[in-house]
């Protein structure tokens, strides 16, 4: 068990995502310099390892679902200084030692000071759910990741449709969803194994890497059909009902109760175009990215994720 989920928020703003176990410790190593906001952390996160930023490590944001994924949880409340901490990877104590798997010559030793506060339960941050915090992406953008870049310049990728498919998303964050996040983390966590050894593998990495994005969205619209098309089986059968009574008594409530269903069966099917057109492009981007790979190192790396899945 190698990744986890872990929740970062401030007064303003939060990140949720589903991060490799050593980022994770990275960011919980450096929330201990006491930061009070996700701007001060991220500058923090930068000026002590220049590679690393909450953009590159939370490159795909969650919804704030209060539940562990593989290694386990870890909630971070900047402005209270609450911090929930329950994972298998690093032994999330007040006190530890962060070593970079990438370099031996980088290492923190950290402390919590005894204004953070360690809660036992999850639970205890509900008020997040209730609160008017914003995603952190959404409202500060210095620095554009790599994923908001191809989105930016991509169909898939206009504002409207990527708001779209995170909202809605974040609205649905089941255990399906989970698992799947889980799987794609670990793809992009394997890729950490694979340095280039020249300009070709180096490019060829960086078309991988876009290739896990769009595979990802592709299946995550997949199974937001699925889910549509269920309600709009469930709907109908409701509506069915409510169309019986209608014509049976004429009442107004029945009318009205009628055309809430409709408008709720609209709504899905809505949903299920704009999904099946998001889903079309990420696998029609997917393919067309898996041919631009020049290296048979890659190209059997990118056919081994598939004869898994197919298998």
């Amino acid at each position: 068990m190698s990744v986890l989920k872990m929740i970062l928020a401030d007064d303003e703003y939060f990140l949720s995502g589903t991060l490799h176990g050593s980022d994770a410790q990275l960011v919980y190593a450096t929330c201990a310099c006491t930061p009070s906001t996700l701007k001060e952390l991220d500058h923090l996160l930068q000026k002590t390892n220049k590679d690393k930023n909450l953009k590159q490590l939370f490159n795909f944001t969650e919804g704030l679902e209060l539940e562990p994924v593989d290694a386990g949880l870890i909630i971070i409340d900047l402005a209270k200084k609450w911090i929930y901490a329950q994972d298998t990877y690093f032994g999330s104590h007040r006190s530890s030692h962060y070593q970079s798997p990438e370099s031996t010559e980088f290492s923190i030793t950290y402390q919590f000071s005894d204004d953070w506060q360690f809660v036992f339960e999850a639970k205890w941050f509900r008020y997040l759910l209730s609160s008017e915090v914003k995603p952190f992406f959404k409202f500060y953008d210095d620095s554009k990741s790599r994923e908001q870049a191809v989105m930016d310049n991509s169909k898939i990728g206009s504002n409207s449709d990527s708001e779209f498919f995170e909202s809605d998303k974040n609205d649905l964050w089941t255990e399906e969803l989970s698992s799947l996040h889980v799987v794609y983390a670990n793809k992009r966590c394997s890729l950490v194994d694979l340095k280039p050894a020249d300009e070709m593998e180096k490019r060829d990495l960086y078309i991988v890497e876009l290739i896990i994005d769009y595979d990802e969205r592709a299946e995550i619209a997949e199974y937001r059909i699925e889910v549509s098309q269920d309600k709009i089986a469930a709907l109908s059968i409701e509506l069915q009902a409510v169309e019986n009574l209608w014509r049976r008594n004429n009442g107004h409530r029945w009318e009205h109760k009628k055309k809430a269903l409709q408008a709720c069966v609209e709504q899905e099917r809505k949903i299920i175009f704009r999904y099946q057109e998001i889903k079309s492009e990420a696998e029609q981007m997917s393919m067309e990215l898996r041919n631009l790979l020049g290296t048979e190192k890659f190209r059997a790396l990118v056919k081994s994720w598939q004869d898994e899945k197919e298998g």
